[in-house]
């Protein structure tokens, strides 16, 4: 489970593993918060085995405004960076 830890101040418990990550934080620091859940989406790509890296990367390519492209792919990079570090 991903959580972000500037928001998330009781994580749930169980039977999984548990990354609090600083996803907010992250994507206040590329200048919009607005790219959180872009955030979020690179540290799970990162962490499961659910899509492939290049595959989420393209349909962010694909899916993303021009204006809006270089902010999500940098956020989607911040994002898979973070949760791997973590994760050791």
């Amino acid at each position: 489970m991903i959580v972000d830890a500037a928001r998330v101040t009781k994580p749930p418990e169980g039977d999984f593993m548990l990354h609090a990550l600083d996803l907010s934080d992250t994507a206040r620091a590329l200048g919009n918060e607005r790219v959180t859940n872009v955030v979020a989406l690179g540290a799970f790509s990162a962490l499961s085995t659910a899509c492939r890296p290049d595959s989420l990367e393209q349909s962010v390519r694909t899916g993303t405004p021009k204006r809006f492209m270089d902010l999500n792919l940098e956020a989607l990079d911040k994002g898979a960076r973070m949760a791997l570090a973590a994760a050791g």
